[in-house]
């Protein structure tokens, strides 16, 4: 049987050091926590608690976005500015992680039964499936940048599930690490939209634009050969 228990510890261990004043590594697995145990409720199609799993990550992802265009070095007002808005944001998400609705999502993760491997296996195929068609919708149209964002969740989503089954996952490594990048820079693109003196930085976006540009391409390119490693999830 497949029990939350490890990546449930992790969520309450990253709470509990966020809460006495953890880090950007912290804010950055308290993320990678709630996606896996999502994950594994899909795995055994339950629909319980995935609203709650979100609400928490999305507080989490409002400060680790302003954590991602720290580290790219940003300068001059526009660092003051994000680490400005990076103090509001973490002390909003301390306020989400001291909420009572926190402590109960942990402890009712903590009262679901374990799945069954064969019942978690079924999924794979739709999960899988969900992967190539937007795959092939990314192929034909290789600059749409939803398009882009959506494979690259998707393929997140099944190599998460592989892993609560206990398989290799490789295969997915290329294409994430590309794709992670190109979504990095996605996300600084649009705290730029949010910037007061956005009009300052036209060379600076201008910049990030074309990284981000060369990444999503790059992580297209990458596509075709991580396909076969998906098929074979279904075959």
């Amino acid at each position: 049987m497949i029990a939350a228990t490890t990546w449930l510890d992790a969520l309450r261990t990253h709470i509990a050091t966020l809460v006495k004043g953890g880090g950007e590594e912290d804010v950055h697995q308290l993320r990678v926590a709630t996606r896996r145990l999502t994950t594994w409720l899909k795995l055994g199609r339950l629909h319980i608690l995935r609203s709650d799993l979100r609400w928490l990550r999305t507080a989490g992802g409002a400060v680790r976005d302003l954590d991602v265009v720290l580290a790219k070095g940003a300068a001059g007002p526009l660092e003051t500015w994000l680490r400005e808005e990076r103090a509001r944001r973490h002390a909003a998400l301390l306020e989400v992680l001291a909420a009572p609705r926190t402590a109960a999502l942990c402890t009712a993760l903590s009262h679901v039964a374990p799945i069954d491997p064969e019942r978690a296996r079924q999924e794979l195929p739709r999960l899988a499936t969900r992967v190539l068609d937007e795959g092939d919708a990314l192929q034909l149209a290789p600059n749409d940048v939803e398009a882009f964002h959506h494979l690259r969740r998707a393929v997140r989503g099944l190599r998460y599930a592989l892993e609560w089954l206990e398989e290799k996952t490789g295969a997915f490594k290329e294409f994430q690490d590309v794709s992670g990048s190109a979504g990095d820079l996605s996300v600084a693109l649009l705290l730029l939209d949010d910037y007061p003196e956005a009009a300052d930085l036209v060379e600076y976006r201008h910049r990030l634009e074309e990284e981000f540009a060369a990444r999503r391409l790059e992580a297209v390119g990458a596509w075709p050969a991580l396909r076969p490693a998906v098929e074979a999830v279904i075959a």
